[in-house]
């Protein structure tokens, strides 16, 4: 979580270095996916109502971001 900090003994600083990669790596991911959640939400959040995305929208969506 944000604003948190672990700390380790170890005694190869290597070991270190490679739980920060390991840590960032796994909060890109969780960030990334909130923000396709979010994406989703905005372009498809009202599915069943008049308010929906056009078709030339969703694929343009598609091709930008695939």
């Amino acid at each position: 979580m944000p604003g948190q900090e672990y700390s380790l003994v170890v005694e190869n600083n290597s070991n270190v270095v490679n739980l920060e990669v390991e840590r960032l790596k796994r909060d890109k991911k969780k960030y990334e996916t909130a923000l396709n959640r979010l994406e989703d939400l905005y372009l498809f959040g009202d599915l069943f109502g008049d308010e929906g995305i056009s078709q030339k929208d969703y694929i343009l969506r598609n091709v930008t971001f695939n």
